[in-house]
């Protein structure tokens, strides 16, 4: 385990070449589902039930304390607008503590195509705020502006448009968070596709679950401005103070 912020190994990617950095992250292909990068990643489900294509930072790294994490999305097709569970682009963090997701921004089909941002805590989903859309491009973007505090949830359209739910500026999610950007069909019959490119860590303390990153500083620099050594063989709960 290595702690360090986005000025010593940070995990954005703009998504060059034709590789997937396996250092940042783990393709997820299930029921179907592909995941390719030439120059920007493009993730297709297949017509099955619940295909689901991710590009998961699941087993590399993860967010703790404030940050704000963005992706820029394009050509996320409308399927045939059926179905009550089609995320055709989507950014969404899940906290490796308590095993569930906890905050997800994207575009959905759901009486029509909207913009969705919606958060968990421990008593189940809370109320989703909605915009409709017909955008099959843009960007989205999500922040947590205190330890475990005040998610803020945009959209772009000409400007970052806030989506925040209202129930969402004071609840807690203090564990460590993986990011996942995916494509999810719920709906059996549906094909989907989009592409991402620019992940960014705008800013950020990572958690690196793999290891020390290849180039990463041996003294590192904490979001309180303290310098500390490099920590091994730590439990990811430990750190779920920040």
């Amino acid at each position: 385990l290595y702690v360090g912020t986005r000025e010593d190994e940070d995990p954005s990617d703009n998504f060059e070449g034709a590789k997937i950095d396996d250092l940042r992250w783990e393709k997820v292909e299930n029921y179907g589902a592909s995941v390719t990068q030439n120059g920007k990643v493009t993730i297709q489900t297949s017509t099955s039930s619940n295909s689901w294509g991710a590009l998961s930072s699941r087993s590399r790294w993860a967010l703790v304390g404030p940050f704000d994490v963005q992706v820029d999305f394009e050509n996320a097709t409308s399927g045939d607008g059926t179905g009550n569970n089609e995320w055709f682009c989507r950014l969404r963090l899940y906290d490796i503590v308590n095993e569930s997701y906890s905050c997800m921004i994207g575009i959905i089909s759901a009486g029509g195509r909207n913009y969705r941002a919606v958060w968990k805590d421990p008593t189940g989903w809370k109320t989703a705020q909605n915009a409709s859309t017909a955008h099959t491009s843009g960007k989205l973007r999500i922040v947590r502006e205190e330890r475990g505090k005040n998610l803020k949830f945009y959209y772009w359209d000409n400007g970052w448009i806030d989506l925040t739910p209202s129930d969402a500026s004071d609840h807690t999610i203090f564990g460590p968070l993986r990011v996942d950007i995916d494509v999810f069909s719920g709906a059996s019959g549906t094909a989907l596709t989009c592409d991402y490119k620019n992940f960014k860590v705008n800013k950020g303390t990572i958690i690196w679950l793999n290891g020390k990153p290849k180039g990463a500083y041996t003294k590192i620099k904490l979001a309180d401005n303290s310098v500390q050594e490099f920590i091994e063989m730590m439990d990811v709960r430990s750190l779920c103070l920040f």
